[in-house]
């Protein structure tokens, strides 16, 4: 509203469809009127441009009128005045709102809280996961980066996928605490260096040469709890 009163003439404006920079602040309109230099109008063309003139004198002065009448401008001008005490006010009642609410605020995670409940895909989505697991659809998966220096040779790569084998097994030992999900073991990783909750040096899985030979490799977790869930989230 304070822009289209501080502006009346540029969003009103209807020369060209409204593609113009009548009233504008920085491009003053200029005068259609004939000037000194312009070769004379005759005939139609004169009567062309006094009408033009004419009706755009008259919108011009229905535009006042209509703005004399109306009530906003007093009020745009009010607002304006008072400016700070309209701030002031605002701010105080706002405040008690953000004091109650932000405090409450939370995330949500995964794409299922984002979508309409009541939507098709949304459904789809749901019985996808009720028949094949969250994580068929949404997979957890870990990004191990070894030293470089432990996977220059052959004999390195072994050593370090046993002993990244150990710490899984060691990982899923500690996590299985909570009683109110289903228990976590080793047979939930699956990489190169686990199959089953064993330890091998031929699991499923592959290298990433982005950095480099051997730069990293990756790790899936198949678990029962979908980790986007409260108890998933906990548990992560």
């Amino acid at each position: 509203p304070l822009l289209l009163l501080t502006f009346p003439a540029f969003f009103s404006g209807d020369r060209n469809w409204g593609i113009s920079v009548d009233g504008c602040c920085c491009c003053p309109r200029r005068s259609r009127g004939p000037t000194n230099s312009a070769a004379p109008m005759e005939g139609l063309a004169l009567q062309l441009n006094t009408s033009v003139q004419s009706s755009e004198i008259d919108h011009t002065e229905a535009l006042n009128q209509r703005m004399a009448k109306s009530c906003w401008p007093r009020f745009g001008d009010r607002m304006q005045r008072l400016s700070l005490p309209v701030l002031v006010a605002l701010v105080a009642v706002a405040a008690p709102f953000g004091a109650l609410s932000l405090p409450r605020l939370s995330y949500s995670a995964g794409l299922v809280p984002f979508m309409p409940t009541d939507a098709a895909a949304t459904k789809t989505v749901l019985a996808l996961q009720e028949a094949f697991g969250v994580g068929a659809l949404f997979p957890t998966s870990l990004i191990l980066v070894p030293p470089r220096d432990r996977v220059a040779t052959k004999e390195g790569r072994d050593s370090w996928l046993n002993e990244s084998c150990v710490a899984l097994r060691t990982i899923a030992h500690d996590v299985n605490t909570d009683p109110s999900v289903a228990p976590f073991s080793a047979s939930a990783f699956t990489g190169p260096m686990i199959l089953n909750g064993r330890c091998t040096r031929a699991g499923l899985g592959a290298w990433s040469d982005v950095g480099g030979l051997y730069s990293a490799t990756q790790v899936t977790i198949t678990y029962a709890v979908d980790p986007f869930s409260t108890e998933g989230q906990r548990w992560v």
